[in-house]
Order: structure tokens, then C-alpha cells, then sequence
């Protein structure tokens, strides 16, 4: 376990001085609550042996006062512990998604074919606050409670050496049975984090193509297949459940035996006198002290296998090779394309998607790309926007080799316009990037497109996504259009730009292509024919 931590400090770059202070600020708080803690039961026999045994009413009003301010000062610090405590584990979450985002932005394509988007989401949303938990409270509990085992232990012996020594004993035996247990809950955990991420793949997949399957006709195939998976993962659940209930069971069958042995040999020192009944009483006490922290150490042992699966997520994303190749080359791009001899496949010893492919594109030139599917088409947007690299051969950018390219910088030089249309939440002006500046030809290509930005309430102010206004996959094609040529760049990837305009509207847009992509490099990949129609040159990709 501490290996992960360390890779993980390593990883995010932690530095210690940035949270000393605040867990300084916590481990106060625990460490004068424990205090407090320990003394809470001894009051108890004061009380009795003091005060109620000896009919001493200034002994029961001063020590039940004590009792009280004592009792007062555990509830202060446990809250004063738990808010600090919080503040501190709310900026550990806040760093780790944010580190996870970032590495996420960096991967590269064949990531997300190692890696379910639901299992992504899963880790971010919900692994994070329980690594954040070990991270600050179970640690310093697993300090706090050994002292406590450790105070109360010698304390025990201090009273009465056999009272001691049979429930140390007994909680060594408690602890190794945990020991046991906790092996079996690390596998269980492994497993069922693994059918978390499959369940949770599959309820983004649905969530996101609901008006596609109630359209193709398959709602009671996905609602008979939820049902299925959502009855098997409440089994699962259960299974869960049970496994911890008996974790929690042990633990309060041997705090009960603990007991026993206290009122039994106990009661036998108090008749013999070696042994006063308030001592007696605070011993009942004491068994919890005790057994409370051992069990809270086994709960944490337990919690710790529960999270290496859950470490071994995030380390996955924060540590993958996946990434994306990043040069150091800032150079304005003109657009002129070479691939040589170049060689790809998505997995290492499968098929090449594309082989020895040899082709130029000159710079200023309008270029289609056209095949049938799986040829490779997309794969070329791909492969020149850096998300895969060639498995042999190179692409040349303007001469220089496109790996050298700064990844930012290289992404700021081409427009990419995909299949998949993909637009922010947010107002329509702020989609398209409108400013003072650029608002007059945003309006005249709007106008152009026959885009009806009047139809819309609040106009360029209105909300896109979400739970606001939602538009047709046509309307956000041309918006995704629009955005692309604002922003003003060399060259420009199309992948089926026209793929969801009725043919009056790819009419429009062909126009607009020809007209606002004049003297840039220009490259459409489609199956639609008047694209074709307008591109200076046609390459027909064929299986390889």
C-alpha cells in the first residue's frame, strides 16, 4: 500500500509543506480528544467510589462537573477535528480531479481502447472521496486509536494484570480474524469495482443514445437488459452487505466477551476486596476504549484492501503510457502534407488499418478523402492531430516531422471539425467565440447558412446543452461550422462535415466552404459526392 502513496505523492507532486500546517491543526484536535477520551470512564469510579460509595456530596458535584467539562471538551475537539479534517480532504480531492482531467486531456487514442469511459467517470466521481478519506482522517485514526489501544492497554494491566491480559489477548485474536477477513473483502472489492465500471459504461451509453433507441425500436431490449444487470449488481450488493455485517458482527461478539470477562473476574476481585465497584465500573468503559479503537484499526485494515483496487484505478490513469507525443516545434503552419510509407494499427499485432500509404497535399489546396468504411478515413484525422502515431513511417507537416510539433500549439494551427459533433455548454456567442471583432461576420455566415438564430428567445444569449435549449444534430453542425471558420486558421479538417444537413443546407455549405477555405489547406474526408464536387484533389483510400 505505501508504494501506491508514494507513487502517488510522486505523481501529483505533492508537496508536504502544502498541507503540514492543516494537518498539524487536525492531529491537535485528535490528539486532545483522545486525551479526553481516556480520562471520560476514570471520572465514573470518582464518582462512585468517591462520592456515592462515601456519601461525599461535594466529591459527586465536583467530579460530576469535571465529568461534564471533560465530556464537553470531547464533543468541541470531535467537532473541531471533523471540520478541519474536511477542509483538508476537500483540497486533496480538488488536486486529484484536477490531475486527473489534465492527464486525461493528454492521452492519446489508444487509451480510451484500453480504458471504459463509464470506469473513467466512476474513478473521478466517486474513487477520489475514498482515497481522499485514507489519505486524512484514516490515517490519523489509525494513530489516534493505536495510542488508545496502547494508553488503555497498560492502563488495564495497571488495574488488574488477568483483566489485562485476557482481553489483549483477545483482541490479538480479533485482530488476525480481521486479518483473515479483510483478505477476502480485498478480492470481493476487485471484483465488484470492475462490474461497478462495466455497469456504469453501460447506463452512459443509454443515457446518451435514449432518443436513438426509442426511434430504432430497442427500449425494451435496453430496459430487459438493465433490469438484468441492475438485479445482478444488487446481488451483488448484497453479497457486499452480508460480507461486512459479519466483519461488524466479530467485532461486537468479542467486545460482549470482553465484557464477560470483566463482570466475571471483576466481581470475584470486588468480593474479595481487591477491587472497588466504581473501578469495576469503569472497566465495563475501558472494554470499549479498547476494543472500539482495535476494531475501528481492523474497520481501516479493511478499508485499506477495499482501496487498493480503487488506487490501482487512478495510478492506472495518472501513470499510463497512453499518452499523446509532445514536441517542442512552434511554427506557423502553411499545410502542406506528406505521409511517407506509412504504416498504422490500433493494436500492436493486428492488421494495419493503413499500409505504405504515400500521398502529398499541398498547401492552399482543397483536398477530399473518400473510401468505404473502415479503410482508414478517420484514422488520417487521427494520426494529424497527434491522437495516434504511425506504427511505421512518418508525417511530415511543412517539412518537418509532426511529432516535433508542440501538441497546444500544433491543436491552435488546425481546425478540426469531427463527425461526432461536439459543442460546450454554454450561450451561443460564447460557443462560436463572438467578439466585437468577429460578430459581423458571425451574423453574415449565420445568415448565410440560413441558421434561424431569431427562433431562439434570447438569441445569441441563449443556453445551449444541458437542460436548456436543445438543437438539432443539423443546427449544431452548422454552429460547429461556423465556430471552426472564426477561428481563423491555415489549415482545416472536415470529417463529414455535411453528415446531418438536409441538401439544400450542404448546398449552402459548400459554398461557404469554397468561399472561407480559398488559399488554406483544406481536407474533407466524406462519402458525400458533391463534396467532392468542389475539392482540387480526390484520394480513394481502398483496403489494404
Amino acid at each position: 500500500m505505501m508504494n501506491r502513496f508514494i507513487k502517488l505523492k510522486r505523481i501529483m507532486k505533492i508537496s508536504l509543506k502544502t498541507y503540514r500546517n492543516k494537518y498539524i491543526i487536525c492531529m491537535l484536535c485528535s490528539v486532545v480528544y483522545t486525551i479526553m477520551a481516556l480520562i471520560y470512564p476514570s471520572i465514573l469510579s470518582l464518582i462512585i467510589d468517591r462520592g456515592i460509595a462515601k456519601k461525599n456530596t461535594h466529591s459527586i458535584v465536583a467530579y460530576s462537573f469535571l465529568f461534564l467539562v471533560v465530556g464537553c471538551m470531547m464533543i468541541i475537539f470531535y467537532y473541531l477535528q471533523k471540520v478541519n479534517f474536511t477542509k483538508l480532504s476537500q483540497k486533496i480531492v480538488f488536486d486529484v480531479r484536477e490531475k486527473l482531467i489534465n492527464k486525461l486531456m493528454s492521452v492519446n487514442y489508444h487509451f480510451w481502447s484500453q480504458h471504459k469511459a463509464g470506469d473513467v467517470i466512476a474513478v473521478i466521481q466517486q474513487d477520489v472521496g475514498k482515497v481522499e478519506s485514507l489519505l486524512t482522517t484514516m490515517i490519523s485514526d489509525v494513530i489516534v486509536n493505536l495510542c488508545v489501544a496502547v494508553g488503555v492497554s497498560v492502563y488495564l494491566l495497571s488495574i488488574d494484570w488477568i483483566i489485562g491480559s485476557v482481553l489483549i489477548i483477545l483482541a490479538i485474536v480479533f485482530s488476525l480474524i480481521q486479518k483473515k477477513y479483510g483478505r477476502i473483502v480485498k478480492v470481493f472489492m476487485g471484483n465488484l469495482r470492475a462490474w461497478q465500471g462495466d455497469f456504469a459504461a453501460y447506463i452512459n451509453d443509454i443515457i446518451n443514445h435514449v432518443p436513438t433507441i426509442q426511434m430504432i425500436g430497442q427500449a425494451n431490449d435496453v430496459e430487459d437488459k438493465f433490469a438484468s444487470m441492475a438485479k445482478s449488481y444488487k446481488c451483488r450488493l448484497i453479497e457486499q452487505s452480508k460480507l461486512m455485517a459479519k466483519v461488524q458482527n466479530i467485532s461486537m461478539f468479542f467486545s460482549t466477551i470482553g465484557i464477560f470477562f470483566v463482570l466475571l473476574i471483576g466481581s470475584y476481585q470486588v468480593f474479595e476486596g481487591n477491587m472497588s465497584i466504581g473501578i469495576l465500573f469503569s472497566l465495563t468503559m475501558y472494554v470499549q476504549r479498547l476494543y472500539n479503537p482495535i476494531i475501528s484499526l481492523a474497520n481501516t485494515y479493511i478499508s485499506l484492501k477495499n482501496v487498493y483496487p480503487i488506487l490501482d484505478k487512478i495510478l492506472d490513469i495518472l501513470e499510463t503510457p497512453d499518452e499523446i507525443e509532445n514536441g517542442s516545434m512552434k511554427k506557423n503552419i502553411v499545410g502542406n502534407i506528406r505521409f511517407e510509407d506509412m504504416y498504422f494499427r490500433y493494436i500492436e499485432k493486428s492488421r494495419c488499418v493503413l499500409e505504405g500509404i504515400d500521398l502529398n497535399i499541398s498547401a492552399g489546396k482543397i483536398v477530399g478523402i473518400v473510401g468505404e468504411n473502415g479503410v482508414g478515413k478517420t484514422t488520417i484525422l487521427r494520426l494529424l492531430s497527434k491522437l495516434c502515431i504511425p506504427s511505421k513511417g512518418r508525417i511530415m507537416l511543412d517539412g518537418i516531422e509532426l511529432s516535433k510539433f508542440d501538441t497546444q500549439f500544433l491543436w491552435s494551427q488546425i481546425g478540426i471539425m469531427t463527425q461526432e459533433t461536439y459543442l460546450p455548454r454554454g450561450k451561443i456567442k460564447e460557443i462560436l467565440g463572438i467578439n466585437d471583432n468577429n460578430l459581423p461576420i458571425a451574423k453574415s455566415m449565420l445568415k448565410e447558412l440560413r441558421f434561424e438564430i431569431d427562433k431562439f428567445q434570447e438569441g445569441m444569449e441563449s443556453e445551449i446543452g444541458g437542460n436548456s435549449l436543445s438543437i438539432s444534430g443539423g443546427e449544431a453542425q452548422k454552429l460547429a461550422f461556423i465556430r471552426l471558420i472564426l477561428e481563423d486558421k491555415k489549415m482545416f479538417i472536415l470529417d463529414e462535415p455535411t453528415s446531418a444537413l438536409d441538401l439544400e443546407s450542404e448546398e449552402l455549405m459548400l459554398q461557404m466552404i469554397c468561399k472561407y477555405m480559398k488559399g488554406r489547406t483544406c481536407v474533407i474526408i466524406t462519402h458525400r459526392p458533391k463534396l467532392l464536387d468542389i475539392c482540387d484533389q480526390v484520394i480513394e483510400m481502398a483496403n489494404s
